[in-house]
């Protein structure tokens, strides 16, 4: 359990053009030098370029092969790269609707991801906070979050953090309508009945059950969010 919570590192951030995939792909080129398998996932399906950082202009697999079910495994479209150790899973743009999988297609690359031989998986997400992008960094153990010193840059990565903290706590909370009602009020930008706070999210849900702060504080942890 504990290599399959180290295998997986997700680069986000709310902005395109901060450097997610050239810290992913620094990242991935100093752990194969190092020896360690690495297989970048180029998880930006809107707007995939990693493979041209890696020099690989025409990229023969991609991964839309595997979501469309082109192929049955997923380490059918993994292609080498230039640099020892480090293999490359391309992400797809000239598909109609691929930026957008559905949750089962995404359930389904997850699973296939967990069984790749690899010692990292590092998962280069698009800009923005779309479900895919989100639940793509949700899904890492390890996250990191790149912006630049740019009033834009630094409120776009707040508002991706901010997305997956209440895409996660929907998530823990689906069985819980009172809950959710609660997260919607804090996730939305209406002043009226705004739960403008984490200690204030944190003291409407113990007024429900002491149970649900405890879930609350957990997702927070996880999130490395305080």
């Amino acid at each position: 359990m504990d290599d399959l919570k180290n295998k997986f590192w997700a680069i986000g951030g709310g902005k395109g053009g901060v450097g997610k995939s050239i810290m992913s792909l620094m990242l991935g080129t100093s752990l194969s030098r190092q020896g360690k398998k690495v297989i970048l996932v180029d998880a930006d399906l809107g707007g995939s370029n990693l493979h041209t950082l890696t020099g690989i202009r025409y990229p023969m697999h991609t991964l839309a092969d595997f979501i469309n079910r082109e192929v049955e495994y997923i380490s059918d479209v993994i292609i080498d790269t230039p640099i020892d150790n480090m293999r490359l899973i391309c992400g797809a743009d000239d598909i109609l609707g691929i930026a957008n999988p559905k949750y089962t297609q995404k359930t389904r690359i997850f699973n296939a991801l967990k069984k790749l031989d690899a010692d990292y998986i590092i998962l280069d997400l698009g800009a923005g906070t779309s479900f895919t992008s989100v639940d793509f960094f949700l899904y890492a153990s390890n996250k990191i979050v790149v912006l630049t010193p740019e009033v834009t840059s630094i409120q776009n990565a707040y508002g991706f953090i901010k997305a997956a903290l209440y895409r996660r706590l929907n998530n823990a909370f689906k069985e819980y309508p009172e809950c959710v009602e609660l997260v919607k009020r804090a996730s939305a930008s209406v002043k009226n009945d705004h739960i403008d706070s984490v200690e204030k999210l944190k003291a409407a849900l113990s007024s429900i059950g002491e149970d649900h702060e405890k879930t609350l504080t957990a997702v927070l942890d996880e999130l490395n969010i305080n």
